[in-house]
């Protein structure tokens, strides 16, 4: 008789996936590790997933639906495009430092498995839409801005992150000012 699916044991696992593989990285994580983390035994991640890579998959899917769901309400608040645009920097800063980690880890993994393209598109054109008019903000604008932040912030080691957060922060603020 097969185990039957628990959504709160598969949340465990994949929140504790995202730690060790952001700790880690797909290369030297191991299903044990994740099982021990999740408080489960490590057969219980097959019930939910195929293999490590399967995992991975579920792991980096729930942090970008996560972050949608984020810019979404974000999005949904109707403040004016300045104001949408300081709160949008602050909640994918906070996001990116919480998860830095995580991006450092498993950065080129995400590419090599083709988990980034897709939401990257997916991110740009939600905020070129939403910011259609100020100078920048055009689909490919969008998506070279978005990708040169990850790739800047997943190259910095974690004692820089706080100064480049913060200069990240101003460059982004600085340019929108000026639109």
């Amino acid at each position: 008789m097969s185990r039957q699916p628990d959504e709160d044991k598969q949340y465990r696992i994949l929140k504790s996936a995202i730690e060790v593989f952001g700790t880690l990285g797909l290369e030297g994580a191991t299903m044990k590790d994740i099982a021990d983390r999740a408080g489960v035994a490590p057969g219980t991640l097959y019930t939910y997933f195929t293999d490590k890579e399967a995992l991975f998959v579920g792991a980096v899917d729930q942090v970008w639906d996560g972050f949608f769901e984020g810019v979404e309400a974000i999005f949904g608040e109707g403040r004016d495009p300045r104001e949408l645009s300081a709160r949008l920097i602050q909640y994918g800063m906070e996001t990116l430092t919480q998860l830095h980690p995580l991006v450092r880890g498993m950065i080129s993994a995400a590419n090599r498995l083709d988990l980034m393209h897709q939401r990257l598109d997916a991110l740009a054109l939600v905020i070129s839409k939403n910011f259609g008019g100020l100078r920048g903000t055009e689909f490919e604008s969008m998506r070279i801005w978005i990708a040169g932040v990850l790739f800047i912030f997943a190259s910095v080691p974690p004692e820089a992150l706080g100064a480049e957060i913060g200069r990240l922060k101003t460059s982004l603020m600085a340019y929108l000012e000026s639109a």
